[in-house]
């Protein structure tokens, strides 16, 4: 088996109420934070998710014609 690089990226949310905004920075995710809490909203969270994912090569196929 083949194992790959661990490929980790991480997702910013910002809640509000009960409502979820994602942004692909933080920089983006604390703009959006500060600007709701300007609007008057006190229910304002801002969370970091990290998700790795791990790809393994389990078994591979040679196809005809096809050069490797």
């Amino acid at each position: 088996m083949n194992e790959f690089p661990m490929e980790t990226t991480k997702t910013y949310v910002v809640w509000i109420g009960g409502v979820e905004e994602h942004h692909d920075s933080f920089r983006s995710a604390v703009n959006a934070y500060d600007k709701w809490k300007r609007q008057g909203y006190d229910d304002v969270a801002l969370e970091e998710w990290t998700t790795t994912v791990t790809r393994t090569l389990v078994k591979r196929t040679k196809i005809e014609g096809v050069r490797e």
